[in-house]
């Protein structure tokens, strides 16, 4: 008993220990704006040829010199990936998971739907008002679909306690 009551202490204390993700959703990708790329050169044909180098001890001695003619040059861009995170209280079963998976999806696809229409309305061609526009009205409108939701028991309470938030990994990636 004392264990367990030790575990639940520390869970009310943690959201990192009892907590897990129940949607993660790739939005989109797009380069960052104020990142240089990276650029790497790297030689692809080299050509050689004997020439003189002359010591004290050997005035007439030869060496192989060579030097790159050709070059390759690799680009990467940093790549920015918006991701929708829906996260929440672990459940404990299977059943319970799956309806709390279920309700947060719709609640999900409402809030992309809303974010691409909101991004495509606003009418600045900058690419970062669109996006902020586009992810405040998404971030709104998973809020508005959790509270309205009306699921009773345990699933209604870790409905209750979901957590929808953008999160923007980076990766380097060709050109």
């Amino acid at each position: 008993m004392k264990r367990f009551c030790v575990t639940a202490f520390f869970c009310a204390l943690s959201t990192v220990a009892c907590s897990e993700d129940y949607i993660r959703w790739k939005w989109f990708e797009y380069p960052d704006p104020f990142t240089l790329p990276k650029v790497k050169m790297r030689c692809v044909k080299e050509a050689s040829a004997h020439v003189p180098c002359p010591v004290w001890t050997n005035p007439a001695r030869f060496c192989r010199k060579s030097t790159c003619i050709g070059h390759a040059y690799e680009t990467k861009a940093l790549r920015v990936t918006p991701t929708f995170v829906v996260s929440g209280p672990k459940a404990g079963n299977k059943s319970i998971r799956a309806t709390v998976e279920g309700i947060a999806a719709g609640c999900a696809i409402k809030a992309v739907t809303t974010g691409k229409a909101a991004a495509a309305a606003t009418p600045s061609p900058e690419p970062t008002a669109r996006i902020a526009a586009a992810l405040g009205s998404s971030v709104a409108t998973f809020k508005a679909c959790i509270t309205s939701v009306t699921a009773a028991g345990v699933a209604g309470g870790i409905v209750r306690r979901l957590k929808f938030t953008i999160a923007t990994p980076t990766h380097w990636a060709r050109l």
